[in-house]
């Protein structure tokens, strides 16, 4: 039977199908090898210490599973070896996530995914990329986000490009100051129960910014600051999805700019507080959706349900 969950694979993890099958079919829904594993631990406690040894040590065109641990996170930038397949998973002890930052002034994404290689990024906190570009690149490659959050970064949180191909689901991202939140140039990209609110300042970044790429929205909020959308993406299918106006497509609802009441902390916490009743009847679930929220917390379920938008169940 098919995984379609990291937990379907005790002892390793999922190459999850996602909205990535479009790639052919390989062996997508099947369960890493546990001899693929390898511990990451910033102290040196573990058989690696950093992201970029572990890397290292999985063949070109190899398999691997990162199980990261700690509390202090990662500091540091890597790049995915060609036709790498690499899942990226917090381990039982650290915490709600893993954290993983770039505060160096060194050039490039916090991870850059290229030549075919394949990532699987589940309960990260991407923070603090100081460098020139987005945290997450993937170009030419496939990257499935699951129940992460990426904030507080300079140049933009996730970028596809040059034929990518994009899974993002139970995700929030807040406090992108200059970049786009999510970009896709010459790709494609599927944003399911996510959320993001664009950032606020001089440069009005974009929420969701796309060229005529194939992107579809379901289930999410999207919403801008400063008179700004927070959306520009001719390439667009939404539905069932807030956003700041009124969106063609089925089941949208228009929100207008937030209020600070809406979240728990707009620039860096969007689980939802006091949000317009609508945001909670936004979305449908259908199958093959995920069943559960960003915490965990169970969603209906159910072919044809009702559902709360975006990443949070309150």
């Amino acid at each position: 039977m098919e995984c379609r969950e990291h937990s379907d694979c005790p002892g390793s993890a999922c190459k999850i199908r996602g909205a990535l099958a479009a790639l052919g079919e390989g062996d997508w829904g099947s369960c890493f090898s546990p001899e693929t594993v390898r511990n990451v631990h910033p102290d040196g406690s573990m058989e690696f210490s950093a992201i970029s040894d572990a890397i290292a040590d999985i063949p070109a065109g190899g398999d691997g599973v990162l199980i990261l641990h700690g509390d202090s996170g990662f500091d540091e930038g890597v790049a995915l070896l060609a036709g790498q397949s690499v899942a990226f998973l917090r381990s039982a002890g650290a915490g709600d996530s893993w954290t993983w930052r770039q505060s160096s002034e060194t050039d490039g994404p916090t991870l850059y995914i290229e030549g075919g290689a394949r990532a699987w990024l589940h309960k990260g906190r991407f923070l603090v990329n100081s460098a020139d570009e987005p945290a997450v690149v993937a170009a030419g490659a496939s990257v499935h986000v699951q129940r992460s959050q990426f904030r507080f970064i300079s140049q933009g949180g996730l970028l596809a490009e040059d034929s990518a191909n994009a899974h993002i689901e139970n995700s929030f991202f807040s406090g992108i100051n200059s970049g786009d939140a999510v970009a896709v140039s010459s790709a494609e990209a599927t944003l399911l129960y996510t959320t993001i609110v664009s950032a606020t300042g001089l440069s009005l970044p974009e929420g969701l910014a796309c060229d005529s790429s194939a992107v579809e929205v379901r289930n999410s909020i999207i919403i801008g600051q400063d008179d700004n959308t927070g959306l520009d993406c001719p390439g667009l299918t939404i539905s069932h999805s807030a956003t700041t106006e009124q969106q063609p497509g089925e089941g949208n609802v228009a929100l207008g700019f937030p209020e600070l009441e809406w979240f728990a902390r707009w620039d860096h916490d969007l689980h939802l507080g006091n949000a317009p009743p609508a945001v909670f009847t936004a979305a449908l679930w259908q199958t093959g959706d995920p069943v559960l929220d960003y915490d965990g917390d169970a969603r209906p379920a159910e072919d044809g349900s009702v559902d709360v938008a975006g990443a949070d169940l309150p």
